[in-house]
C-alpha cells in the first residue's frame, strides 16, 4: 500500500510528503508515519514501539500506544498488502465496531484524500476503515472485503471470471481450403458470451462463419467415405470446443455425436461432429455465472478457452476405453486385365472402433468420481480388391461388374466433421 493511500486512511492531506513503516511480530504491531519533519508512532502496546531514538532520525517523534481494537482499525488498511516479519497475514486484524473512537486525539479516520482510492491495489479494504469511502472505490471492491477471512475471500475470488478450461488441436497437415474453414469458424466463435442458462448452438456459429467469410473445398464424410466437399475442417473447431467443455464444471452437454469415421486430430471418443440440418453440437451454461468463449489460431493450431467461474480445487481428466475393434471387410471386384491368381488393392480397408469415454473428477488432487459420458461407434471401411473375373472369391454379381478405375484411396489424415454443405443424394455430409 502506497503512502498516498495510507494518508487517505488516516485523514492526512493528499499533498503531504509522507513516509510509512509497518512492523509486526509476536502479536505486537506498530505503524510509523513521518510527515513534515514529524513522526507519529502507533502500536498495540508500549512494547510494540521501539525507542524514539531508533526511529526519529532527528525528527520530532511522538509515540502512542493504542488499544488493540484501534490498532486493528489502523492495520485493516494495510493488512492485505503487507508482508510482515512474523510471516503472513494476521487473521484477526479486522476493523472493530467503535474502534475509531479509541484512537488518540488528532488521528482521524473520517476522510479520504481526493482520488486516493484509485491509487490503491484491488482488494484493499479502505472502505471498511474510512466511512463513506466506498463510493470512491473501484466497482469490484466492497466494504465487506475487509472483514472476510482468507477462505471467504478465496471463495469470493472463485466467482470472478477467469480461465477455467482450455484445449488445442493441430491442423498442420491441412491444405489451404481446410485451414481457411477452421480459421473462419474459430473467428465466428471467438468472444461468444453465454449467460446462465443459455444453450450454445454450434450451428449458429457455422452459419455466421459462412455469411462472413464463406467456406472452401476440403474433405468431408459422405456415407462413411471421404469425399471432396465444401466446409471440411468445421468439425475440428467443434471438437476442440467439446474438449474444453469436458474439462469445465457446470456445463451440461445437450447434443453431441461422434463422426462416423475416426478423425486424425483427436483420439476416438473425443470428437464432436456437425451436419447441417441433421447433427449439431449444443451445451447449456449451468455454472450460474456468465461464460465466455475465446478462440485463437496460431501456427496451424486452434485453441479454445473458457472464461467463467469454477472452484479452483476441482479439475477433470478425460479417459477413453477401447471396447473392441471392427475389422474391415474385403470387397472383390472383377478386372479382366489381371491374370488369374493375381489381385490388386484398389482401396485399403480401415478398422472401426467402439469406445467408451469417461470424465474423472478430482477434488484437491484426489479422486472424487468417474462418469461415463459417451459410448461411440466408428464404422470400419471396406477394402476394395480387384481380381480376375474367374476368381472364386467374387460374388456372382461382382463378376459382371468391372472394377472401378481411379478409385480414391482412404485418407490417412482421417475424416473431418460435417460442415454446412448441401446433402449428397439426401445423405448428411460431415465436414472433418
Amino acid at each position: 500500500m502506497g503512502p498516498v493511500a495510507i494518508a487517505a486512511a488516516l485523514g492526512i492531506g493528499a499533498g503531504t510528503a509522507l513516509g510509512c513503516t509497518l512492523q509486526g511480530g509476536d502479536g505486537k504491531w506498530a505503524l510509523s508515519l513521518s510527515a513534515g519533519g514529524h513522526r507519529e508512532r502507533w502500536g498495540e502496546t508500549a512494547e510494540a514501539l521501539p525507542p524514539a531514538a531508533a526511529v526519529s532520525g532527528g525528527a520530532e517523534t511522538r509515540q502512542t500506544p493504542v488499544a488493540a481494537g484501534a490498532a486493528d482499525a489502523l492495520l485493516a488498511a494495510v493488512r492485505r498488502q503487507a508482508t510482515l516479519a512474523a510471516g503472513g497475514e494476521r487473521p484477526d486484524a479486522r476493523p472493530l465496531a467503535g474502534a475509531a473512537e479509541m484512537l488518540p486525539a488528532g488521528l482521524s479516520l473520517a476522510a479520504a484524500a481526493p482520488g486516493a482510492a484509485e491509487t490503491m491495489p484491488a482488494g484493499l479494504p479502505l472502505a471498511a476503515v474510512v466511512p463513506g469511502a466506498a463510493e470512491k472505490l473501484p466497482a469490484d471492491l466492497s466494504s465487506a472485503a475487509a472483514a472476510t477471512s482468507a477462505p471467504e475471500q478465496k471463495h469470493r475470488d472463485e466467482g470472478r471470471p477467469r480461465k477455467i478450461a482450455a484445449f488445442s488441436t493441430s491442423f498442420s497437415a491441412s491444405d489451404e481450403g481446410r485451414s481457411h474453414n477452421i480459421e473462419a469458424v474459430a473467428q465466428a466463435l471467438d468472444n461468444t458470451l453465454l449467460m446462465p442458462g443459455d444453450v450454445f448452438d454450434f450451428g449458429s456459429i457455422v452459419a455466421k462463419a459462412e455469411r462472413e467469410r464463406g467456406f472452401k473445398e476440403a474433405p468431408v464424410i459422405v456415407s462413411g467415405k471421404l469425399k471432396p466437399g465444401i466446409g471440411g475442417g468445421i468439425c475440428q473447431v467443434s471438437s476442440t470446443l467439446y474438449n474444453a467443455v469436458l474439462r469445465a464444471d457446470g456445463i451440461d452437454i445437450v447434443e453431441r455425436r461422434n463422426h462416423s469415421l475416426p478423425v486424425g486430430y483427436l483420439p476416438v471418443g473425443l470428437d464432436a461432429t456437425f451436419a447441417d440440418g441433421f447433427i449439431n453440437f449444443r451445451f447449456r451454461n449451468a455454472t450460474g455465472k456468465p461464460l465466455r468463449i475465446k478462440t485463437e489460431v496460431r501456427n496451424k493450431t486452434v485453441t479454445v478457452k473458457l472464461l467463467g467461474a469454477m472452484n479452483e480445487n476441482v479439475e477433470y481428466r478425460i479417459e477413453t476405453v477401447l471396447q473392441y475393434i471392427i475389422a474391415p471387410k474385403i470387397v472383390y471386384a472383377a478386372d479382366p486385365h489381371l491374370a488369374e491368381g493375381l489381385s490388386k488393392t484398389l482401396r485399403p480397408g480401415a478398422e472401426g472402433y467402439v469406445v467408451d469415454t469417461y470424465r474423472v473428477k478430482l477434488v484437491n488432487g484426489e479422486f472424487a468420481e468417474r462418469v461415463r459420458i459417451s459410448h461411440d461407434t466408428y464404422r470400419s471401411q471396406d477394402a476394395l480388391v480387384a481380381v480376375h473375373p474367374d476368381d472364386p472369391r467374387l460374388e456372382p454379381s461382382a463378376a459382371k461388374q468391372p472394377a472401378p478405375h481411379g478409385f480414391p484411396s482412404s485418407d490417412s489424415s482421417a475424416p473431418e466433421s460435417l460442415a454446412p454443405v448441401p446433402l449428397h443424394g439426401g445423405v448428411p455430409v460431415e465436414p472433418l
